[in-house]
């Protein structure tokens, strides 16, 4: 799946669930490729979008090159990391060679990232949270803020 389409999908999802001040970066602007507030708070959502290209579409990409657009998504994340109580998410396509190069980090290196990832599809979107082993379908984004929160809560 194309990014553009991963972000249509998820703006979508965005407003359906009453997240506020939602910006959706297409194309190369700079910036965050995804930012919006929680429904009812104040914590943002900042999330970096990674989708295929017409090779990866093809499975005619090398597997370094998957590897690739996953490590720059965590760059670029890492980069913008600048609010404390901010979600950062890294969203892919749900394909099963990006859920295999994602299961390869180690869980603490996610869990000291607080790294969110989705893995999303046009019916359905699957969470990888930074302290679980096992990605699962959620229903509502709203998942990651209350993570979140047990997350800071253990610090």
């Amino acid at each position: 799946m194309k990014e553009d389409k991963l972000k249509q999908i998820i703006e979508q999802k965005l407003k359906e669930e009453g997240f506020t001040g939602i910006n959706v970066r297409y194309g190369q602007e700079h910036g965050s490729d995804v930012e919006a507030f929680f429904p009812g708070s104040r914590r943002r959502l900042l999330m970096e979008v990674k989708g295929e290209t017409e090779a990866m579409m093809a499975k005619e990409a090398p597997q370094a090159q998957w590897i690739h657009y996953v490590e720059s998504g965590i760059f670029e994340l890492l980069s913008r990391m600048e609010e404390e109580r901010a979600v950062y998410a890294l969203a892919l396509p749900d394909t099963q060679k990006y859920r295999s190069i994602l299961m390869k980090l180690p869980l603490l290196a996610r869990r000291r990232l607080k790294l969110h990832t989705l893995f999303v599809s046009e019916d359905r979107i699957v969470y990888l949270p930074p302290d679980e082993v096992n990605p699962y379908p959620i229903k509502s984004l709203r998942k990651l803020e209350e993570v979140q929160e047990q997350l800071e809560g253990e610090i």
